[in-house]
């Protein structure tokens, strides 16, 4: 599951999704015990904007634009 956080860029915040999991190094290992292996977590971060730019984007997607 993801999350929606902010960031100050100057004197303006900008919007970023996040989401994280884990991945197993040895992809035929598998489960969560003791001695199943080495994971790593990978991290994506999306840029969303301003909340200006999401506003428009929003508003650009309702059926009421059409």
């Amino acid at each position: 599951m993801g999350k929606i956080y902010e960031v100050k860029r100057g004197k303006q915040y900008v919007y970023y999704y996040r989401h994280s999991h884990r991945v197993k190094l040895d992809g035929e290992r598998q489960g969560k015990t003791r001695g199943s292996g080495p994971s790593k977590v990978i991290t994506q971060n999306i840029y969303l904007g301003t909340p200006e730019k999401i506003v428009q984007q929003i508003k650009g997607f309702s059926p009421d634009s059409r």
